[in-house]
């Protein structure tokens, strides 16, 4: 057997194994659907709900990126698109307080967690429907235009062509919103407490290790099915992309729906950073001890980010294994809490041992994720090389050093950034394996939970602003590796 096939199957095994060690942990399988059917029905639900929702704003908002790229120059368009993906990059737990500061009477409960994912991934989704009906439509739009059909009739008419990646895509969000641990923790209590927050409760608060984890095993189940179900949706793209810009699907009141988000973060800071700074300066005490969660935060994001490194460093070296490559898809982390839980029962009580611990479950948490963000794009352009140099007889380890990686680290270097701005924003994992406040975030959700949301929006930009820093570095070491790219080529 290929050596490279052994490393791999190893390194699935190390990704996969807190979650192995907690299933171990379960001495009867006994689920009661009597009991816990609403948990299991308000899961679907919220997480279909904000599938669905996100969907419905999306559609608008990728015609707005139509208008938008006919009118705007390509670099003031490329602005736009990263402004409307922050709320995807940034943590939840930022979002979530910008949300509570500005919006009067907020909705808890499901309708509150459907609202706030929707909002959350509008700019992401938007996104990635605008470069899908690119590919796919581009032999088409120009005729359609040409031969004057109204936009609402070619989209009804296409719709077939685009079902295969729509539904890869709802397969995705579903996936990912059932997963969904920070907002649904806040926002959903009691009846409406989605799986993962039960989880998180049964477990921390009641100690009931079995339910829990039977629970999770009927979340792994789930998503063991959806998975499934994603490897077999066929999906194809077009080489002929519109190069042209087009304003046939153009709908420029689409462009409120990516820009609410950000617009909701921008103004919580105008309106409510003053308030919060009056109310932190009359009761001063609760900034005690902040810089030692600064100096918490900072630690986490390193660590994490690291980590992220050498796990998306390790996933460029398997990507040159064509038998491998398929499985590249299906890899994705079945419940962070469990995954919390997993690294809390590894032995090591003393305050480097926690972070070290919290900033692996993250890392490894973050890491399915982390990859579909423009790598596995980045490898599969660059793997016809690979396969070329391997024929010449190269070693896989030369075709990794001397050829993948020096190519794929500015993306490896940015996304480890992105894991640690990710990782510093984090509460639930943090406080599952710590069980204290140890950084910005678990502080920030503790004022949360008291309703001092004026001052929680304080500590969240010293988040961010602490973030960037951690990522400042790692993308220091992406430009630095891309210019080093630009000059040897």
């Amino acid at each position: 057997m290929n050596k490279n096939y052994v490393l791999f199957f190893l390194f699935l095994v190390l990704l996969f194994l807190p979650c192995l060690f907690v299933l171990s942990r379960i001495d009867r399988v006994e689920i009661d659907l009597n009991q816990l059917g609403q948990i299991y029905f308000n899961s679907g639900i919220q997480a279909l709900a904000s599938t669905l929702l996100t969907l419905v704003v999306a559609i608008p908002g990728a015609m707005g990126l139509f208008w938008l790229r006919g009118k705007a120059s390509p670099a003031i368009a490329s602005v736009f698109e990263f402004a409307i993906l922050l709320p995807s990059l940034l943590p939840r737990l930022f979002v979530l307080v910008s949300f509570l500061n500005l919006i009067p009477f907020f909705p808890f409960g499901i309708t509150g967690v459907v609202i706030l994912h929707a909002f959350s991934e509008v700019g992401l989704a938007s996104l990635i429907l605008h470069r899908l009906l690119q590919f796919k439509l581009s032999p088409y739009i120009e005729s359609a235009e040409l031969m004057g059909s109204s936009r609402a009739r070619f989209l009804r008419t296409v719709f077939p062509l685009l079902l295969p990646q729509l539904l890869q895509i709802t397969l995705v969000l579903f996936l990912f919103f059932i997963s969904s641990v920070s907002i649904p923790l806040i926002l959903a209590g009691g009846q409406y407490s989605s799986l993962e927050s039960v989880v998180y409760q049964k477990i921390l608060i009641s100690h009931d290790w079995n339910q829990a984890l039977n629970l999770f095993l009927v979340q792994t189940v789930l998503i063991a099915v959806t998975v499934t179900l994603l490897s077999f949706v066929k999906t194809t793209t077009t080489e002929n992309m519109v190069t042209w810009p087009s304003g046939f699907l153009g709908l420029p009141s689409g462009l409120l729906f990516v820009l609410f988000p950000v617009a909701a973060i921008l103004m919580s800071l105008l309106i409510k950073i003053p308030m919060g700074l009056i109310a932190i300066s009359q009761q001063s005490h609760v900034m005690d001890g902040w810089s030692r969660y600064l100096a918490g935060s900072l630690l986490i994001g390193f660590l994490s980010g690291g980590l992220s490194f050498i796990g998306l460093s390790a996933l460029c070296y398997f990507y040159q294994e064509t038998g491998l490559r398929r499985w590249f898809s299906l890899v994705m982390t079945p419940s962070s809490v469990m995954l919390a839980f997993a690294f809390f029962l590894l032995p090591g009580e003393s305050p480097e041992a926690l972070y070290f611990k919290t900033a692996g479950a993250l890392a490894l948490g973050f890491l399915p994720a982390l990859k579909r963000f423009g790598l596995l794009q980045r490898l599969e352009t660059l793997i016809e090389q690979a396969e070329t140099v391997s024929l010449l007889g190269a070693s896989p380890w030369k075709i990794f050093s001397q050829g993948l990686w020096p190519q794929a680290l500015p993306q490896i270097s940015l996304l480890s950034g992105l894991g640690a701005v990710w990782a510093m924003g984090d509460f639930a994992v943090s406080r599952i394996i710590s069980g204290s406040d140890m950084t910005l975030a678990m502080w920030t959700q503790s004022l949360v939970d008291q309703y001092r949301w004026d001052m929680a929006l304080v500590l969240s930009w010293i988040i961010l602003a602490a973030s960037f820093v951690v990522f400042g570095f790692f993308w220091s070491l992406s430009y630095v590796s891309h210019k080093k790219l630009s000059e040897d080529l």
